[in-house]
């Protein structure tokens, strides 16, 4: 049977967990332990925890010690979702906070699901400003940035682009985007859909179905591996 992973999807009360492999994110405090438990007893299932930039208003004091004390407790979680949002406040009290948690990810050694929208100026110039130290891999979940930076980001910073339903509108992106570095996600509580992504995606690319199922597969096991 096909393999695959929705690299970027969530959990609500009507997720209902399958064969098809999934990366779940937590956006607040309040999704980290649920996200936790259900990737460490799920065959397949991966978790990320953090904090969204929507949600930076209802932090509390402390958030960051519980963080990374909840990532030491559970090597496999990764970080996220984090990241930066053109269209939401405070602009500064979100690099503020996405870089505390970068710096996170760093020092546990972790990837990054990263949510970023109208901001990839900043994103690149916070990542820049890190130097030598970077997280293990930096996942774009639902890219919308431009084409012209995408293999630069990818060599410099370990970058997977993953692509959802919303994402197939604008084709350049995926056509400029490595062949190995392309992900599929549905953004949504059913993973199941990803295999619909995964057949718009080889059309796009003019791939069979199976043969880019077993690429884009490959490559989240190579991106969550690395």
């Amino acid at each position: 049977m096909q393999k695959y992973i929705d690299a970027h999807c969530h959990i609500s009360d009507s997720t209902c967990l399958t064969e098809v492999g999934a990366i779940f994110n937590a956006a607040k405090p309040s999704d980290w332990a649920t996200v936790s438990k259900i990737s460490d007893k799920e065959k397949n299932i991966y978790g990320a925890i953090g904090v969204h930039p929507w949600y930076i208003s209802d932090l509390s004091v402390g958030w960051q010690s519980e963080l990374s004390d909840l990532l030491k407790q559970n090597p496999e979680l990764m970080v996220g979702e984090i990241g930066l949002d053109k269209f939401h406040n405070d602009m500064s009290r979100q690099m503020d906070v996405f870089i505390a948690q970068l710096n996170i990810a760093c020092a546990l050694n972790r990837g990054v699901c990263v949510h970023c929208v109208g901001a990839y100026d900043k994103l690149q110039h916070i990542m820049k400003g890190t130097g030598s130290v970077l997280p293990r891999f930096l996942l774009l979940h639902g890219y919308s940035g431009g084409t012209q930076d995408i293999k630069k980001m990818a060599e410099k910073y370990n970058v997977y682009f993953s692509y959802g339903a919303r994402n197939l509108r604008n084709a350049n992106r995926i056509l400029a985007t490595p062949l190995d570095r392309i992900l599929a996600e549905t953004d949504d509580d059913t993973p199941t859909e990803i295999i619909n992504v995964v057949n718009r995606i080889a059309g796009i690319l003019n791939i069979a179905p199976d043969k880019m199922a077993d690429i884009i597969y490959k490559n989240t096991i190579r991106m969550l591996n690395s």
